[in-house]
């Protein structure tokens, strides 16, 4: 049955939320929040820019089936958990690199990871009223307390494990 399945791309332009920079910036802390229902599944150009894994493109009814699958009760739970919120509780600075000790609630269950990230503190065109935090990191579903989804007996399953990838600029008010 695993010929039928493929790899998804999640991707979600809505976070809203919050930097609160300090000196040093290990002293800085963030929150942001997720509106579950603003995910977009599978969209043909983020795709085509994960390479090969990201074969062809999807027809709107596997789409809108997965995105359907995703926000259920037996997953996310859109209807009783509408927004992912994810709050600072630690940074720290390594070779350049910060890593953040987040809390992240999503469907009622509340775990920590640690998130390495790189920082550019003026963001896009040299702004300095802008900041961007960039990173990349393997994330097991099991770790968020969610269980993957899986069909036919398990013939037919998600894979635990994914990759997130986030690039967040935030723009001083």
């Amino acid at each position: 049955m695993a010929h039928f399945g493929h790899n998804h791309v999640l991707i979600n332009r809505a976070l809203d939320g919050r930097v609160m920079l300090r000196d040093p910036r290990t002293a800085s802390s963030f929150s942001l929040t997720v509106p579950v229902a603003q995910f977009v599944v599978d969209e043909p150009q983020a795709r085509q820019q994960e390479g090969s894994d990201f074969p062809g493109e999807i027809p709107e009814d596997a789409r809108s089936g997965t995105l359907h699958n995703m926000q259920s009760p037996a997953l996310l739970d859109t209807a009783e958990f509408p927004v992912i919120a994810i709050d600072s509780v630690a940074l720290t600075e390594s070779d350049g690199r910060m890593i953040a000790t987040v809390a992240i609630k999503v469907a009622g269950h509340e775990s920590q990871i640690d998130a390495p990230f790189t920082l550019d503190g003026h963001g896009q065109l040299g702004d300095p009223h802008t900041l961007t935090a960039s990173g990349s990191m393997e994330l097991r579903q099991s770790a968020l307390g969610l269980k993957p989804f899986s069909i036919l007996l398990g013939a037919l399953q998600v894979e635990d494990t994914m990759r997130l990838k986030f690039h967040i600029t935030a723009v001083e008010l």
